[in-house]
């Protein structure tokens, strides 16, 4: 992922990526609400589901050029209706994410 990343400086690698708890609001990628019945049946069976706070791993810290540090992770989504998993990297803001140790670690 990192491979073409020359300045180690900016850049700290967990490996193996470690446990944390990835708040999906705080990415701007959950919260707020839609009534179910604006919603066609196959995109609330079939859309991906997205929780307040959800399990991910995070594969390092990335210093962008105004100094902050920024949380490379990745999320396991699932459908909901279950049928459907993929596993998501995002780039978060480090209030974002919390370790957690107690996460299982089943793709990261």
């Amino acid at each position: 992922m990192f491979e073409e990343w020359s300045d180690r400086r900016t850049l700290r690698v967990f490996d193996p990526p470690r446990p944390v708890w990835v708040d999906m609001a705080a990415t701007g990628m959950a919260g707020g609400f839609t009534p179910a019945n604006t919603v066609p049946l196959r995109v609330r069976t079939s859309g991906a589901r997205l929780e307040q706070r959800m399990q991910g791993w995070q594969h390092a810290w990335l210093q962008v050029s105004d100094g902050r540090w920024v949380a490379v992770v990745s999320v396991r989504l699932s459908s909901a209706n279950e049928q459907s998993h993929a596993s998501i990297p995002l780039t978060v803001a480090a209030g974002a994410i919390r370790p957690a140790e107690s996460v299982t670690k089943d793709e990261p």
